[in-house]
């Protein structure tokens, strides 16, 4: 993992306004909450957002009142970083939600995991080119925000068959991050009964290789079947697993409490290691609960909250004022997605765009896309070796 002691990235005066890109997608089972966080992430970054700069790749794909996903789309926009005035270029691709039907989830997972492929695909082609594109855009997607199904974690306490099968399948190809949606409908116990179970199932019981998962250093052996298998892997760019069931459990792996106790000596060691630092309080976080905000029924946009002004001077009279409020109305109470006692979203949002951007941007660059070249390039030397020695049986034929 990157936290072994690459420095972060400082930028020069001159980069200071270049845009960095972003690019995230989100996942999981229908009704996961995976729509309602895209649209909570967009109103939560409506401010810094540069004006110009928000698309859609479906016309008033956001403005409509919150469905079930039909068609996978994106949102792009360029927000500013308030603290560094930085540039960032995001982009976040929502997906139809995974049926839980075997022959469908074969199918849909197939199209995400080529579609992922596929952005590795643009940038290989372009580094093959005799002429390059001076400024050729980054399409790598560099984390996938995956909502576990919290109905069957709450149920059973684990993570369920599809979760595992499809969280296993696409960090091969991706950093993928847990969410866990609709984080409003646990207790605080449950909330925190629920991480506990999600974090051992995900690195000590099937050692699932998500974002912040550290494997040991492999022997020899070892390291000659993991470049088999990123052979066999990318010989067929729709090849996936037989069944959720037939996950093979990790091995040589660290467990959450060894992962925890080496960055923790890392920060001991040296006080400047940040990205030790980021990397340990994520994995305490893991996985993210959040809430999505509660939608006008007509416009899909927040609900408005009226609230009072707090009295500036004996002389102003106090006012009422509409301000769009990211939260839940409850007749008990009012549930809001951006505090941090019963949701995790500002932290999740606050580790996407800055204290691991640069972390899974070189994730993405240095490991998943060079794991792509590298058995495309094998899969294309195998090709080529096999068709000359078939047109080379057929002159022997011939003579």
């Amino acid at each position: 993992m990157l936290y072994r002691g690459h420095p972060l990235r400082t930028r020069s005066r001159s980069q200071k306004n270049a845009s960095t890109k972003l690019n995230l997608i989100v996942m999981g089972q229908t009704s996961s909450g995976k729509t309602a966080f895209v649209r909570t992430m967009c109103e939560y970054l409506k401010h810094a957002v540069i004006q110009g700069t928000f698309k859609e790749s479906t016309p008033m794909v956001l403005k409509d009142p919150l469905a079930p996903t039909e068609a996978t789309y994106s949102v792009s926009m360029e927000i500013e970083q308030e603290d560094d005035d930085e540039r960032i270029s995001l982009t976040i691709t929502d997906t139809p939600g995974i049926s839980c039907n075997l022959s469908l989830l074969e199918n849909q997972l197939r199209y995400l995991c080529m579609y992922i492929d596929h952005q590795y695909e643009r940038t290989l082609l372009e580094e093959t080119k005799i002429k390059r594109t001076a400024h050729a855009m980054d399409t790598h997607i560099h984390a996938c925000l995956f909502f576990v199904d919290g109905d069957k974690l709450r149920q059973s306490g684990r993570l369920s068959d599809v979760d595992r099968y499809m969280m296993r399948m696409l960090a091969s190809r991706v950093n993928v991050i847990p969410v866990v949606g609709k984080g409003d409908t646990m207790t605080a116990p449950e909330r925190q009964r629920l991480k506990t179970c999600c974090r051992n199932d995900i690195f000590d019981v099937f050692q699932l290789p998500v974002y912040g998962y550290e494997e040991m250093a492999m022997s020899d052996d070892d390291d000659q079947e993991e470049q088999e298998s990123v052979q066999s892997n990318n010989s067929n760019d729709s090849s996936t697993p037989s069944s959720p069931t037939s996950e093979k459990r990790g091995s040589g792996s660290f467990t959450l409490d060894g992962i925890l106790d080496m960055l923790e000596a890392c920060v001991e060691q040296d006080d400047d290691d940040e990205e030790a630092y980021c990397m340990k309080e994520y994995l305490k976080l893991l996985p993210f609960t959040v809430i999505g905000f509660e939608q006008d029924p007509d416009s899909g946009r927040p609900l408005s909250q009226q609230k009072k002004k707090q009295k500036r001077s004996k002389k102003k009279k106090q006012q009422r004022v509409d301000r769009p409020f990211l939260g839940r109305y409850y007749p008990w109470g009012v549930v809001d997605c951006c505090n941090p006692e019963y949701s995790d979203f500002v932290q999740l949002v606050t580790m996407l765009l800055s204290s691991h951007r640069d972390m899974l941007r070189s994730e993405t660059f240095e490991r998943f896309y060079e794991r792509y070249r590298i058995g495309r390039l094998m899969k294309t030397s195998v090709d080529k070796t096999m068709a000359l020695e078939s047109t080379t049986m057929k002159h022997n034929q011939v003579l």
